[in-house]
């Protein structure tokens, strides 16, 4: 009785107790039981946008200069967040809007948007930033832009 748990035991290590009889080959390769090697595995959720600001003001600036500021993006959803676009929605040449290099934001991610005013006469300038994303039930956010070209003290 001993030998034949033993060699039971040894038939399932990969051993082979009967020279005759080829161990059973019980190992099971990883990578080849129900995966496919296609890469990370896709983040599952729901994207959604956040942006704090509903305004932004650059108060005044001399004209001819530019003002640089940013508006900060959220992602508050459990998947990721893609950036579509960012759109100065009248195309008012004194502002400027630029995406973040990666327009992705993961899950519980933020980045920044870059935001410029450079006023070409005094007076005041409005417009609106809009915002375009994947995220299903908000795919467009605006933020209001308000700026002040004054006129420098030096004489040109």
């Amino acid at each position: 009785m001993r030998t034949a748990l033993l060699l039971s035991v040894l038939a399932l290590l990969g051993g082979c107790a009967d020279s005759d009889k080829p161990a059973a080959d019980t190992s099971e390769d990883a990578t080849s039981v129900g995966t496919t090697d296609s890469g990370p595995a896709p983040e599952l959720g729901t994207p959604d946008i956040d942006v704090p600001a509903a305004a932004m003001n650059f108060e005044a600036v001399a004209v001819g200069q530019r003002l640089h500021r940013t508006i900060d993006i959220r992602n508050r959803g459990d998947g990721a967040l893609t950036l579509a676009g960012a759109q100065i929605v009248n195309a008012t040449p004194q502002f400027e809007a630029g995406l973040p290099a990666d327009p992705v934001i993961p899950a519980g991610g933020e980045t920044r948007v870059d935001v410029y005013f450079t006023p070409t006469e005094a007076g005041e300038v409005v417009d609106t930033l809009s915002i375009a994303s994947d995220d299903p039930d908000q795919p467009t956010v605006a933020v209001e832009l308000f700026g002040l070209g004054v006129a420098s003290d030096t004489p040109e």
